[in-house]
Protein backbone atom coordinates (compact mmCIF):
# COMPACT_ATOMS: atom_id res chain seq x y z
CA UNK A 1 0.00 0.00 0.00
CA UNK A 2 1.49 3.38 -0.89
CA UNK A 3 1.57 6.16 1.59
CA UNK A 4 -1.26 8.55 -0.25
CA UNK A 5 -3.55 5.26 -0.08
CA UNK A 6 -2.52 4.15 3.54
CA UNK A 7 -3.46 8.24 4.61
CA UNK A 8 -6.48 8.02 2.61
CA UNK A 9 -7.17 4.36 4.91
CA UNK A 10 -6.24 6.19 8.09
CA UNK A 11 -8.35 9.26 7.74
CA UNK A 12 -11.54 6.93 6.41
CA UNK A 13 -11.10 5.35 9.80
CA UNK A 14 -11.01 8.04 11.60
CA UNK A 15 -14.12 9.86 10.46
CA UNK A 16 -16.06 6.40 11.02
CA UNK A 17 -15.04 6.52 14.71
CA UNK A 18 -16.29 10.11 15.07
CA UNK A 19 -18.94 9.41 13.25
CA UNK A 20 -19.64 6.99 16.10
CA UNK A 21 -19.42 9.44 18.44
CA UNK A 22 -21.35 12.03 17.41
CA UNK A 23 -24.29 9.46 16.97
CA UNK A 24 -24.24 8.52 20.59
CA UNK A 25 -24.25 12.70 21.44
CA UNK A 26 -27.37 12.23 20.07
CA UNK A 27 -29.14 10.19 22.62
CA UNK A 28 -26.53 10.94 25.90
CA UNK A 29 -24.33 13.16 27.16
CA UNK A 30 -20.08 12.30 26.08
CA UNK A 31 -18.10 11.81 28.89
CA UNK A 32 -14.83 13.68 28.91
CA UNK A 33 -12.31 10.70 27.29
CA UNK A 34 -15.13 10.83 24.52
CA UNK A 35 -15.40 14.48 24.27
CA UNK A 36 -11.46 14.53 23.69
CA UNK A 37 -11.27 11.95 21.22
CA UNK A 38 -14.26 13.46 19.06
CA UNK A 39 -11.91 16.72 18.93
CA UNK A 40 -9.02 14.95 18.03
CA UNK A 41 -10.47 12.57 15.59
CA UNK A 42 -12.18 16.00 13.99
CA UNK A 43 -8.71 18.32 13.90
CA UNK A 44 -6.75 14.70 12.47
CA UNK A 45 -9.61 14.21 9.54
CA UNK A 46 -9.58 18.27 8.47
CA UNK A 47 -5.62 18.26 8.26
CA UNK A 48 -5.32 15.04 6.43
CA UNK A 49 -7.68 16.26 3.77
CA UNK A 50 -5.80 19.23 3.11
CA UNK A 51 -2.67 16.85 3.01
CA UNK A 52 -4.42 14.48 0.38
CA UNK A 53 -5.91 17.92 -1.54
CA UNK A 54 -2.56 19.35 -1.66
CA UNK A 55 -1.41 15.60 -2.90
CA UNK A 56 -3.93 15.98 -5.46
CA UNK A 57 -2.94 19.09 -6.60
CA UNK A 58 1.16 18.27 -7.13
CA UNK A 59 -0.27 15.19 -8.85
CA UNK A 60 -2.20 17.07 -11.23
CA UNK A 61 0.53 19.34 -12.00
CA UNK A 62 2.83 16.51 -12.28
CA UNK A 63 0.44 14.89 -15.20
CA UNK A 64 0.11 18.16 -17.41
CA UNK A 65 3.30 19.90 -16.77
CA UNK A 66 5.60 17.31 -15.28
CA UNK A 67 8.63 19.30 -15.69
CA UNK A 68 7.71 22.06 -13.31
CA UNK A 69 7.76 19.29 -10.17
CA UNK A 70 10.51 18.55 -8.31
CA UNK A 71 11.50 16.01 -5.85
CA UNK A 72 10.33 17.05 -2.87
CA UNK A 73 7.83 19.73 -4.28
CA UNK A 74 5.53 21.54 -1.50
CA UNK A 75 3.18 24.89 -2.22
CA UNK A 76 3.84 27.73 -0.24
CA UNK A 77 0.46 29.53 -1.64
CA UNK A 78 -2.36 27.49 -3.79
CA UNK A 79 -0.69 26.77 -7.41
CA UNK A 80 3.21 28.27 -6.55
CA UNK A 81 5.44 25.20 -6.51
CA UNK A 82 8.27 25.50 -4.10
CA UNK A 83 11.55 23.92 -5.75
CA UNK A 84 14.55 22.45 -3.95
CA UNK A 85 16.72 24.83 -6.22
CA UNK A 86 16.04 28.44 -5.89
CA UNK A 87 18.67 29.29 -8.96
CA UNK A 88 16.96 27.51 -11.94
CA UNK A 89 13.99 28.42 -13.84
CA UNK A 90 14.04 24.66 -15.77
CA UNK A 91 10.48 23.77 -17.08
CA UNK A 92 9.10 27.33 -16.15
CA UNK A 93 8.17 29.81 -19.10
CA UNK A 94 8.37 33.30 -18.95
CA UNK A 95 4.46 34.03 -18.85
CA UNK A 96 4.20 32.20 -15.64
CA UNK A 97 5.28 35.13 -13.54
CA UNK A 98 4.16 33.94 -10.42
CA UNK A 99 7.11 31.08 -10.63
CA UNK A 100 9.77 33.07 -11.53
CA UNK A 101 9.40 35.63 -8.95
CA UNK A 102 8.55 32.70 -6.14
CA UNK A 103 11.98 31.67 -7.72
CA UNK A 104 13.58 34.97 -7.67
CA UNK A 105 12.60 35.44 -3.60
CA UNK A 106 13.90 32.26 -2.67
CA UNK A 107 17.01 33.29 -3.89
CA UNK A 108 17.41 36.72 -2.31
CA UNK A 109 16.00 34.79 0.86
CA UNK A 110 18.89 32.44 0.88
CA UNK A 111 21.24 35.25 0.24
CA UNK A 112 23.13 35.54 3.77
CA UNK A 113 25.24 38.54 2.49
CA UNK A 114 22.33 41.51 2.18
CA UNK A 115 21.27 43.14 5.55
CA UNK A 116 17.52 43.73 6.30
CA UNK A 117 16.96 46.65 4.07
CA UNK A 118 18.85 45.82 1.13
CA UNK A 119 16.52 42.69 1.46
CA UNK A 120 13.64 44.53 1.47
CA UNK A 121 14.35 46.94 -1.65
CA UNK A 122 15.85 43.76 -3.49
CA UNK A 123 12.23 42.21 -2.75
CA UNK A 124 10.51 45.21 -3.85
CA UNK A 125 12.43 45.60 -7.27
CA UNK A 126 11.39 41.59 -7.91
CA UNK A 127 7.66 42.00 -6.70
CA UNK A 128 6.97 45.19 -8.93
CA UNK A 129 8.75 44.92 -12.10
CA UNK A 130 8.33 41.89 -14.85
CA UNK A 131 9.23 38.62 -15.07
CA UNK A 132 12.82 39.42 -16.73
CA UNK A 133 13.84 41.43 -13.75
CA UNK A 134 12.98 38.35 -11.36
CA UNK A 135 14.63 35.75 -13.76
CA UNK A 136 17.61 38.14 -13.86
CA UNK A 137 17.82 38.10 -9.95
CA UNK A 138 17.08 34.45 -9.52
CA UNK A 139 19.67 33.51 -12.45
CA UNK A 140 22.62 35.13 -10.93
CA UNK A 141 22.51 34.92 -7.42
CA UNK A 142 23.73 31.19 -7.43
CA UNK A 143 26.88 30.83 -5.88
CA UNK A 144 27.37 28.76 -9.31
CA UNK A 145 27.26 32.26 -11.07
CA UNK A 146 28.63 34.01 -8.61
CA UNK A 147 31.75 32.02 -8.68
CA UNK A 148 32.26 31.90 -12.51
CA UNK A 149 32.06 36.26 -12.47
CA UNK A 150 34.76 36.44 -10.08
CA UNK A 151 36.74 34.25 -12.44
CA UNK A 152 35.63 36.37 -15.26
CA UNK A 153 37.19 39.44 -13.57
CA UNK A 154 40.00 38.02 -13.89
CA UNK A 155 40.68 36.42 -16.93
CA UNK A 156 39.91 33.14 -15.67
CA UNK A 157 36.67 31.71 -17.98
CA UNK A 158 39.09 28.57 -18.93
CA UNK A 159 38.68 27.65 -15.28
CA UNK A 160 35.08 27.36 -15.48
CA UNK A 161 33.12 24.18 -13.99
CA UNK A 162 31.02 22.89 -15.83
CA UNK A 163 28.52 23.92 -13.07
CA UNK A 164 30.05 27.60 -13.58
CA UNK A 165 29.82 27.18 -17.00
CA UNK A 166 26.05 25.92 -17.07
CA UNK A 167 25.13 29.02 -14.60
CA UNK A 168 26.71 31.34 -16.62
CA UNK A 169 24.61 29.88 -20.30
CA UNK A 170 21.53 30.18 -17.81
CA UNK A 171 22.01 33.85 -16.91
CA UNK A 172 23.14 35.13 -20.57
CA UNK A 173 20.47 32.98 -22.39
CA UNK A 174 17.21 33.20 -20.21
CA UNK A 175 18.02 36.15 -18.16
CA UNK A 176 18.41 38.84 -21.08
CA UNK A 177 21.81 39.99 -20.02
CA UNK A 178 24.58 41.44 -22.96
CA UNK A 179 28.04 40.45 -21.49
CA UNK A 180 28.44 39.26 -17.52
CA UNK A 181 25.47 40.59 -15.46
CA UNK A 182 26.74 41.41 -12.03
CA UNK A 183 25.08 39.01 -9.68
CA UNK A 184 21.79 40.20 -7.53
CA UNK A 185 23.45 40.87 -4.55
CA UNK A 186 25.82 43.18 -5.57
CA UNK A 187 23.75 44.85 -8.76
CA UNK A 188 23.48 48.32 -7.61
CA UNK A 189 20.65 48.72 -9.65
CA UNK A 190 18.81 45.95 -7.70
CA UNK A 191 20.63 46.54 -4.25
CA UNK A 192 21.06 49.78 -2.33
CA UNK A 193 24.66 50.21 -1.71
CA UNK A 194 24.03 53.19 0.72
CA UNK A 195 26.62 55.60 -1.29
CA UNK A 196 24.50 58.12 -0.38
CA UNK A 197 27.46 60.29 1.29
CA UNK A 198 28.51 61.10 -1.76
CA UNK A 199 25.18 60.81 -3.68
CA UNK A 200 22.76 62.63 -1.33
CA UNK A 201 20.18 63.22 -4.17
CA UNK A 202 19.69 59.43 -4.34
CA UNK A 203 18.85 59.49 -0.59
CA UNK A 204 16.70 62.05 -0.55
CA UNK A 205 14.61 61.89 -3.94
CA UNK A 206 11.98 59.28 -5.06
CA UNK A 207 13.75 56.05 -6.84
CA UNK A 208 12.09 54.28 -9.36
CA UNK A 209 12.83 51.12 -10.84
CA UNK A 210 12.05 50.40 -13.98
CA UNK A 211 12.54 47.09 -17.20
CA UNK A 212 12.62 49.49 -20.14
CA UNK A 213 13.56 52.95 -21.06
CA UNK A 214 11.26 55.41 -19.97
CA UNK A 215 9.19 55.80 -16.80
CA UNK A 216 5.68 56.95 -17.60
CA UNK A 217 3.50 58.60 -14.36
CA UNK A 218 1.22 61.16 -13.93
CA UNK A 219 1.28 64.43 -12.39
CA UNK A 220 -1.42 66.96 -11.39
CA UNK A 221 -1.40 70.52 -8.94
CA UNK A 222 -4.21 68.44 -6.98
CA UNK A 223 -7.93 68.51 -6.38
CA UNK A 224 -9.47 72.13 -5.39
CA UNK A 225 -12.21 71.99 -3.25
CA UNK A 226 -14.79 74.43 -2.81
CA UNK A 227 -17.47 75.67 0.12
CA UNK A 228 -21.12 74.74 -1.58
CA UNK A 229 -24.40 75.81 -0.22
CA UNK A 230 -26.90 72.87 0.83
CA UNK A 231 -28.26 70.79 -2.67
CA UNK A 232 -26.13 73.50 -4.80
CA UNK A 233 -24.68 72.07 -7.60
CA UNK A 234 -20.79 71.35 -6.93
CA UNK A 235 -18.00 72.94 -8.91
CA UNK A 236 -15.82 71.02 -11.81
CA UNK A 237 -13.13 70.16 -9.39
CA UNK A 238 -11.46 67.70 -11.84
CA UNK A 239 -7.50 68.16 -11.39
CA UNK A 240 -5.55 69.03 -14.70
CA UNK A 241 -3.21 65.89 -15.35
CA UNK A 242 -0.01 65.99 -17.40
CA UNK A 243 1.65 62.65 -18.16
CA UNK A 244 5.30 62.38 -17.16
CA UNK A 245 8.25 60.47 -18.88
CA UNK A 246 11.34 60.35 -17.73
CA UNK A 247 14.10 59.04 -20.04
CA UNK A 248 17.25 56.73 -18.97
CA UNK A 249 20.67 57.46 -20.31
CA UNK A 250 23.47 55.31 -20.78
CA UNK A 251 26.19 55.66 -17.67
CA UNK A 252 29.66 53.35 -18.03
CA UNK A 253 32.73 53.08 -16.72
CA UNK A 254 36.35 51.24 -17.29
CA UNK A 255 38.47 49.39 -14.93
CA UNK A 256 42.02 48.38 -16.60
CA UNK A 257 43.47 46.17 -14.12
CA UNK A 258 46.77 43.69 -14.49
CA UNK A 259 46.65 40.41 -15.77
CA UNK A 260 48.71 39.10 -13.23
CA UNK A 261 46.55 39.49 -10.67
CA UNK A 262 45.49 35.98 -8.58
CA UNK A 263 43.29 36.84 -6.20
CA UNK A 264 39.96 36.74 -8.34
CA UNK A 265 37.77 36.99 -5.47
CA UNK A 266 39.17 39.70 -4.17
CA UNK A 267 38.71 41.79 -8.20
CA UNK A 268 35.58 40.50 -8.50
CA UNK A 269 34.60 42.73 -4.78
CA UNK A 270 37.16 45.29 -5.63
CA UNK A 271 36.27 46.34 -8.69
CA UNK A 272 32.56 46.21 -7.28
CA UNK A 273 32.86 48.59 -5.03
CA UNK A 274 35.15 50.79 -7.53
CA UNK A 275 32.66 50.76 -10.08
CA UNK A 276 29.61 51.64 -7.63
CA UNK A 277 31.90 54.38 -6.55
CA UNK A 278 32.11 55.77 -10.33
CA UNK A 279 28.65 55.46 -11.00
CA UNK A 280 27.97 57.20 -7.62
CA UNK A 281 30.26 60.22 -8.60
CA UNK A 282 28.80 59.83 -12.24
CA UNK A 283 25.17 60.26 -11.37
CA UNK A 284 25.46 62.82 -8.48
CA UNK A 285 26.52 65.47 -10.40
CA UNK A 286 23.70 64.81 -13.17
CA UNK A 287 21.51 65.07 -10.50
CA UNK A 288 22.87 68.56 -9.65
CA UNK A 289 23.81 70.11 -13.24
CA UNK A 290 22.98 67.42 -16.07
CA UNK A 291 21.17 68.70 -19.05
CA UNK A 292 18.54 66.21 -19.50
CA UNK A 293 19.00 65.58 -22.64
CA UNK A 294 22.04 63.14 -22.66
CA UNK A 295 22.12 62.80 -18.75
CA UNK A 296 19.67 63.05 -15.97
CA UNK A 297 18.50 66.45 -15.72
CA UNK A 298 19.82 68.37 -12.92
CA UNK A 299 17.79 70.05 -10.14
CA UNK A 300 19.52 73.64 -10.84
CA UNK A 301 19.56 73.17 -14.44
CA UNK A 302 15.33 72.70 -13.73
CA UNK A 303 14.47 75.50 -11.42
CA UNK A 304 17.33 77.96 -13.58
CA UNK A 305 14.94 80.37 -14.86
CA UNK A 306 11.62 79.19 -13.05
CA UNK A 307 9.78 80.93 -10.19
CA UNK A 308 11.42 78.48 -8.08
CA UNK A 309 14.61 80.21 -8.38
CA UNK A 310 14.94 82.79 -5.36
CA UNK A 311 17.06 85.65 -5.75
CA UNK A 312 18.99 87.42 -2.82
CA UNK A 313 17.96 90.22 -0.70
CA UNK A 314 20.78 92.30 -2.22
CA UNK A 315 22.09 91.88 -5.36
CA UNK A 316 25.41 89.84 -5.67
CA UNK A 317 25.40 89.09 -2.21
CA UNK A 318 25.22 86.27 -0.07
CA UNK A 319 23.82 86.94 3.98
CA UNK A 320 22.54 85.75 6.29
CA UNK A 321 18.58 86.65 5.65
CA UNK A 322 18.81 84.99 2.66
CA UNK A 323 18.97 81.79 4.22
CA UNK A 324 15.24 82.94 5.83
CA UNK A 325 14.08 84.44 2.47
CA UNK A 326 14.81 80.76 0.70
CA UNK A 327 12.86 78.76 3.98
CA UNK A 328 9.97 81.23 3.31
CA UNK A 329 9.45 80.71 -0.31
CA UNK A 330 9.09 77.22 -0.07
CA UNK A 331 5.56 76.45 0.36
CA UNK A 332 4.29 75.32 3.89
CA UNK A 333 3.12 71.97 2.86
CA UNK A 334 6.26 71.23 1.41
CA UNK A 335 8.36 72.15 4.44
CA UNK A 336 7.78 69.49 7.04
CA UNK A 337 10.08 66.66 4.90
CA UNK A 338 12.40 69.75 3.68
CA UNK A 339 16.02 69.15 3.67
CA UNK A 340 19.26 71.37 2.56
CA UNK A 341 21.36 70.73 -0.21
CA UNK A 342 25.18 72.61 -0.29
CA UNK A 343 28.74 72.71 -0.74
CA UNK A 344 30.85 72.99 1.89
CA UNK A 345 31.57 76.55 1.02
CA UNK A 346 28.28 77.53 1.21
CA UNK A 347 27.99 76.00 5.09
CA UNK A 348 30.99 77.51 6.31
CA UNK A 349 30.30 81.16 5.26
CA UNK A 350 26.59 81.10 6.74
CA UNK A 351 28.91 79.45 10.10
CA UNK A 352 31.18 82.79 9.65
CA UNK A 353 28.04 84.86 10.05
CA UNK A 354 27.73 84.32 13.37
CA UNK A 355 29.99 85.19 15.70
CA UNK A 356 28.75 83.66 18.97
CA UNK A 357 27.11 79.88 18.91
CA UNK A 358 24.69 79.13 21.33
CA UNK A 359 21.01 77.45 21.11
CA UNK A 360 19.24 79.70 19.18
CA UNK A 361 21.94 79.95 16.71
CA UNK A 362 21.82 79.19 12.81
CA UNK A 363 23.67 76.20 12.17
CA UNK A 364 24.45 73.61 14.48
CA UNK A 365 28.05 72.63 15.81
CA UNK A 366 27.61 68.99 14.84
CA UNK A 367 29.72 68.22 12.39
CA UNK A 368 28.25 67.60 8.91
CA UNK A 369 27.48 64.12 7.48
CA UNK A 370 25.00 62.51 4.91
CA UNK A 371 22.66 61.70 7.77
CA UNK A 372 21.19 65.02 8.58
CA UNK A 373 23.09 65.66 11.74
CA UNK A 374 24.19 69.21 10.66
CA UNK A 375 21.09 71.61 10.65
CA UNK A 376 20.59 75.06 9.14
CA UNK A 377 17.70 76.84 10.82
CA UNK A 378 16.50 73.62 12.33
CA UNK A 379 16.51 71.34 8.95
CA UNK A 380 18.60 68.86 8.35
CA UNK A 381 21.88 69.89 5.55
CA UNK A 382 22.99 66.83 3.42
CA UNK A 383 26.47 68.47 1.48
CA UNK A 384 27.45 68.23 -1.91
CA UNK A 385 30.07 69.00 -3.29
CA UNK A 386 28.81 69.23 -6.45
CA UNK A 387 27.03 72.15 -5.66
CA UNK A 388 28.49 75.33 -6.73
CA UNK A 389 31.78 76.01 -4.65
CA UNK A 390 32.33 79.75 -5.52
CA UNK A 391 30.61 82.58 -3.40
CA UNK A 392 29.24 85.64 -4.99
CA UNK A 393 31.99 88.42 -5.42
CA UNK A 394 32.72 91.09 -7.70
CA UNK A 395 34.84 89.03 -10.27
CA UNK A 396 32.67 86.27 -10.92
CA UNK A 397 30.95 86.20 -14.00
CA UNK A 398 28.10 83.57 -13.59
CA UNK A 399 25.24 82.70 -11.57
CA UNK A 400 25.54 80.82 -8.34
CA UNK A 401 23.43 78.61 -7.04
CA UNK A 402 24.37 77.94 -3.65
CA UNK A 403 21.28 76.49 -1.26
CA UNK A 404 18.71 73.57 -2.47
CA UNK A 405 15.73 73.58 -0.32
CA UNK A 406 12.71 71.21 -0.39
CA UNK A 407 10.76 67.87 -0.44
CA UNK A 408 13.21 66.31 -3.02
CA UNK A 409 10.75 63.31 -2.20
CA UNK A 410 7.81 65.25 -4.18
CA UNK A 411 10.11 67.07 -5.93
CA UNK A 412 12.65 64.62 -7.84
CA UNK A 413 12.37 61.39 -8.89
CA UNK A 414 15.44 59.22 -10.16
CA UNK A 415 14.98 56.20 -12.91
CA UNK A 416 16.84 52.97 -12.44
CA UNK A 417 16.93 50.44 -15.49
CA UNK A 418 17.37 47.42 -13.66
CA UNK A 419 20.69 45.04 -14.49
CA UNK A 420 24.19 46.79 -14.25
CA UNK A 421 26.59 44.92 -17.13
CA UNK A 422 29.97 44.45 -17.27
CA UNK A 423 32.04 43.07 -20.08
CA UNK A 424 35.78 42.25 -19.89
CA UNK A 425 37.96 43.08 -22.31
CA UNK A 426 40.69 40.52 -22.37
CA UNK A 427 43.70 42.51 -23.82
CA UNK A 428 44.66 46.50 -23.66
CA UNK A 429 46.72 47.79 -26.12
CA UNK A 430 49.38 50.66 -24.60
CA UNK A 431 48.98 54.09 -26.93
CA UNK A 432 52.85 54.29 -27.69
CA UNK A 433 52.95 51.59 -30.05
CA UNK A 434 50.07 49.18 -29.85
CA UNK A 435 51.51 46.89 -28.18
CA UNK A 436 49.74 45.11 -24.98
CA UNK A 437 50.15 46.57 -21.86
CA UNK A 438 49.54 43.10 -19.53
CA UNK A 439 46.54 44.64 -18.75
CA UNK A 440 42.46 43.45 -19.28
CA UNK A 441 39.73 45.80 -18.23
CA UNK A 442 35.89 45.94 -17.23
CA UNK A 443 33.79 48.00 -19.19
CA UNK A 444 30.66 48.34 -17.07
CA UNK A 445 27.06 49.81 -18.11
CA UNK A 446 24.13 51.01 -16.71
CA UNK A 447 21.39 53.38 -17.48
CA UNK A 448 19.67 55.84 -15.23
CA UNK A 449 17.40 59.08 -15.19
CA UNK A 450 16.11 61.83 -13.22
CA UNK A 451 13.95 64.90 -13.17
CA UNK A 452 12.33 67.43 -11.23
CA UNK A 453 8.79 66.42 -11.31
CA UNK A 454 7.16 69.32 -9.14
CA UNK A 455 8.81 72.52 -8.84
CA UNK A 456 6.74 73.87 -6.57
CA UNK A 457 8.14 70.92 -3.92
CA UNK A 458 12.04 72.48 -4.09
CA UNK A 459 13.33 76.22 -4.18
CA UNK A 460 16.88 77.43 -5.23
CA UNK A 461 19.10 80.35 -3.58
CA UNK A 462 20.40 81.88 -7.20
CA UNK A 463 22.97 84.64 -6.50
CA UNK A 464 23.57 86.32 -10.33
CA UNK A 465 26.83 88.40 -10.42
CA UNK A 466 27.56 91.22 -13.25
CA UNK A 467 29.08 89.86 -16.29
Amino acid sequence: MSTIEKLRADRDYVAACISEIHTAAETRSLNEDEDAKFSEGAKFVKDTDALIARHKQVAEIARTRPAQVEAGATFNAPGVIVRDNPYTLDGIGFGDDQAIRSQALRALDAEKSLRPEQQDEAERVVRSLGSQVAARVALTSSPEYQRAFAKACAGREHLFTDAEKLAVERAVTLGGTAGYAVPAPIDTTIVDTAAHSTNPVRELATVKKISGTYWTGVSSAGVTASWDSESAEVSDDAPTLAQLQIPTFKGQAFVPFSVEAEDWMSIASDVGVMIANAKADLESAAFITGNGTSAAQGITTALDGTSSEIAPLTAEAFAKGDVDKLIGALPARFRRNAKFLANMVWLNAIRAFETTVNVGSLISTNPANYAGDFTLAGYPVYESSDMDAVLPNAAATADNFGLIFGDLAQGYYIVDRVGLNIELVPTLFHTSNNRPSGQRGFHAFWRTGGEVVNASAIVMLSIPTAA
